[in-house]
């Protein structure tokens, strides 16, 4: 069980430096930390450690109540989860 849990920690701690990585590039990462602390009341830091395959940028922020608005955020999304397939 140990060993699963490992291999798990290891590929959520891949996700997020894809994210990080993939943010950078389309330069969004600052925008998307802005909106992390702004919108969804939690530090960058924390959302972080909440990326999962399941959670990357689709729930970590009401995409509609930002500056860039909500098919800026989709488009990103979309982008993401087609680059991790």
């Amino acid at each position: 069980m140990k060993r699963h849990l490992k291999v798990n920690v290891s590929i959520e701690s891949l996700l997020r430096k894809r994210l990080v990585k993939f943010l950078k590039r389309e330069n969004a990462f600052d925008k998307f930390c802005y909106n992390v602390k702004n919108h969804s009341g939690s530090s960058p830091e924390t959302i972080f450690k909440m990326v999962s395959e399941d959670i990357c940028i689709s729930a970590l922020f009401s995409w509609i109540e930002t500056k860039e608005g909500y098919d800026y955020w989709s488009g990103l999304n979309i982008k993401f989860n087609k680059s991790n397939n």
